[in-house]
């Protein structure tokens, strides 16, 4: 009878071994796996606000490029064409940091982004366009430009835009997306 006790405790000590032993592999993947994310991040951009993932879209635009917005509207993606648009959904990006692959990509899907730090057209149509600047979306399909009021911006501009006299001008300059509302009224920029 003590034997069959010793039996079944030595069986539960050998499960209790088995289990840390995979436990401990286990750990063991999960930390290789942190560490090469965490490297992969830091060489990406991450920390200097350069990372940014984007996914497949289709958008139905007859000419699409990189730093053009996009927003969703009526059930289909299109180059945004409205001033302050809260539909705005992210910038057409060549060049993410992780991208999502579409299973049923066409020759009109692009990766898009709502994040990081990627290149927007831009106009100055309201103003010349200075590192600091809101920008939201225009009434010109895909282009940027200067926020001077309340409403939806993409972000913020990291540099400033070429100056020019023709405000039909566009131009890529880089800037550091973070869509959001902004009350000019009770917003301190």
């Amino acid at each position: 009878d003590n034997l069959n006790i010793c039996s079944k405790d030595l069986y539960n000590i050998h499960l209790a071994i088995d289990f840390l032993k995979t436990y401990t592999q286990c750990m063991r993947y999960i930390i290789v796996w942190f560490v090469t994310i965490c490297t992969f991040l830091s060489f990406a951009g991450f920390s200097h606000g350069q990372f940014n993932v984007a996914h497949y879209v289709t958008i139905v635009a007859p000419l699409v490029r990189e730093g053009y917005l996009v927003s969703f509207t009526d059930g289909k993606y299109d180059l945004s064409k409205q001033s302050y648009d809260s539909n705005f959904s992210g910038v057409v990006t060549t060049k993410p940091s992780v991208v999502f692959e579409a299973d049923n990509r066409t020759e009109n899907s692009f990766p898009i982004t709502s994040e990081g730090i990627v290149l927007v057209y831009v106009l100055n149509i309201n103003g010349n366009i200075k590192k600091g600047d809101l920008i939201t979306t225009s009434e010109v399909p895909g282009i940027g430009m200067k926020s001077d009021r309340s409403g939806f911006v993409i972000g913020i501009a990291e540099e400033d835009a070429p100056v020019s006299n023709n405000p039909n001008e566009a131009f890529p300059i880089r800037a550091s997306l973070s869509v959001r509302y902004v009350d000019r009224k009770s917003t301190r920029l």
